[in-house]
């Protein structure tokens, strides 16, 4: 019992010491222990050991954490040496050594070797006394010559100065000088240094001094409203509140920018001539000798009103080949400018133009005249336009009996020749359509052909019929399509009947375009069913179909039993 009760004691202890081992290394694995060392000695000057006491502080070049493995001090012993461990030192890393010990201070460099250990030794001195500054004054001007004065420090021993300047340290003597700075906050500095420990020198003395300037302040622009005129005069003021328009009482002047273009030295009220119509930016701003203000920003819009739209009187169609083309318009608009009439015709734009206007037509078709007035600036009104046809018509035959062929505007068919349309009401964009013609004529035709012409390009399918023999009546149809993009309107066809080339009738018909119901535009929009989904849904509704027929004959089948059943029980029934 004693046997087991040991060696559960001991099961125990390993137990809780595997338990605890984790946990220790764990503990040891977090501590901040680094290997790197530096260590050294520390001189006087003369050679001889400065003994204990001296604070040592090494810097671990480029090491930012943990600080205080980075930065670490230590007191020299009895024998002038100094070690310090636990640093966050890299091999071959680099650090800076500083040693003080009362009035004497010494620093050093050194860099660790593959073992992450460096060894740098430090000789202190006895610095010499500060230099004295004479104070830079400061001043408004930066032109002028800044001179930098001071007397040296002094010490038992040779020494140098160095002049601090824009950040740095250079090797110099008293006096330097500086020309043409900037407008800013400087500092500069002088120490002395030993010449036979050029790292041993004063605390530097430093002297601060401003150049400064008072910037101008934005002046203040009379804003220009929106105008009619191309002529302008933009005026505006200094700002004359709190330190503007100049603290320093600098002689200013002014900068001035209309859309972009700049003229310096400008002076209150402005002229600006020539202005187009639309937008304009102007700016201001005020300068001194040597700073300006920001620029001070306005806009303004030239603007120009057209004349108003003549007002055209409709011209009917005609079969004679001249017409009057009458319109009123207005003398000037209404900022005053005059109005000139601009008139066009058969590709060709008259202006001037006034009304009436007499043009001659050549060959029978649609005939659009239009007219616009626009003033003296350019500003003009949309074009009115207006349309009319001209016919010929034939002279040589007696007119159809009842003058049932006559066409629109007094011009009809040659005698003999009766022709009908029916158009359809109305055409969708992209539709296809027919027309259908009746044409009835009594002489013989050698070869006749038929042919549609449309102003707009409207397409119908030419028909030739060659021979046709008189006392007949064709009747036929006209196919075309009209274009995709059309827009709602009357559009007018030309049919014209030739034989061998020669004319035998001209026949406008009106064709009205429209736009499609809401309801069909919606349903022209949907996308097209993939063919085998198609297909897959006319056999479903197959499916279903059979299947409900089926369950019909099933149905029907099952009532003729049932009806067969009862007969049997109703015959047995009687015979018992």
């Amino acid at each position: 019992m004693k046997k087991e009760a040991l060696l559960r004691k001991e099961v125990l202890l390993l137990a809780v010491f595997l338990l605890a081992f984790p946990i220790l290394f764990i503990s040891l694995a977090r501590a901040d222990i680094y290997m790197g060392t530096c260590e050294g000695y520390v001189f006087f000057l003369n050679g001889s050991g400065v003994g204990s006491g001296a604070n040592v502080t090494v810097t671990v070049v480029g090491c930012t954490t943990p600080p205080e493995n980075c930065v670490r001090s230590v007191l020299t012993d009895s024998n002038s040496y100094y070690v310090i461990a636990n640093l966050n030192l890299p091999p071959y890393g680099n650090v800076s050594a500083t040693a003080k010990k009362g009035v004497y201070y010494g620093t050093n460099t050194g860099q660790a070797d593959q073992f992450q250990a460096a060894f740098v030794n430090i000789t202190m001195c006895e610095a010499p006394t500060s230099a004295t500054l004479v104070p830079v004054a400061d001043s408004h001007y930066p032109n002028i010559t800044f001179w930098f004065n001071w007397t040296s420090g002094s010490s038992p021993y040779p020494t140098f100065d160095q002049w601090y300047w824009q950040g740095s340290w250079q090797t110099a003597s008293s006096p330097q000088s500086k020309t043409n700075l900037a407008f800013a906050n400087y500092t500069w500095g002088a120490r002395t240094c030993l010449s036979s420990l050029p790292s041993c020198c004063s605390p530097p003395a430093y002297d601060n001094f401003s150049v400064y300037n008072a910037r101008p302040c934005m002046p203040i622009l009379t804003p220009q409203n929106d105008t009619h005129n191309n002529t302008v005069v933009l005026n505006w003021t200094s700002n004359t509140t709190g330190s503007c328009p100049d603290a320093d009482n600098d002689t200013t002047y002014y900068n001035f920018r209309i859309d972009g273009n700049l003229s310096t030295n400008a002076t209150p009220p402005k002229t600006v001539s020539g202005l187009s119509f639309g937008p304009h930016t102007w700016q201001v701003q005020e300068c001194d000798p040597w700073e300006c203000s920001d620029w001070a920003t306005d806009t303004f819009n030239v603007g120009n009103n057209p004349c108003p739209a003549p007002n055209l009187t409709a011209e009917p169609d005609t079969c004679v080949n001249q017409a009057l083309l009458e319109w009123v318009s207005a003398s000037v608009d209404s900022e005053g400018d005059p109005c000139i009439d601009e008139f066009y015709f058969q590709g060709i734009t008259q202006s001037p133009a006034s009304s009436p206007q007499t043009v001659i037509m050549t060959t029978q078709d649609m005939y659009t005249w239009r007219v616009r007035s626009c003033d003296n600036y350019g500003a003009c009104s949309a074009w009115v336009e207006d349309k009319f046809i001209f016919c010929t018509c034939p002279s040589i035959i007696e007119e159809a009996d009842g003058g049932r062929g006559a066409g629109r505007g007094g011009c009809v068919l040659p005698a003999g020749y009766e022709i009908v349309f029916s158009v359809p009401r109305d055409v969708y964009p992209g539709e296809s359509f027919e027309i259908k013609m009746s044409l009835k004529y009594f002489i013989s035709i050698t070869n006749l052909t038929i042919e549609t012409e449309s102003p707009e390009k409207i397409e119908v399918e030419r028909l030739n019929y060659g021979p046709v023999l008189g006392n007949k009546e064709i009747t036929t149809k006209l196919k075309g399509k009209i274009p995709e993009d059309f827009r709602e309107g009357t559009y007018y066809l030309f049919v014209k009947g030739y034989n061998n080339g020669d004319l035998l009738f001209n026949k406008p018909v009106e064709i009205r375009v429209v736009s499609p119901p809401t309801t069909i535009v919606s349903f022209m929009r949907l996308p097209a069913l993939p063919c085998c989904l198609f297909l897959g849904i006319i056999i479903i509704l197959i499916i279903i179909a059979a299947t409900v027929w089926a369950s019909r004959e099933i149905y029907k089948k099952m009532r003729q039993k049932q009806a067969q059943k009862n007969s049997i029980f109703k015959k047995i029934k009687e015979s018992v």
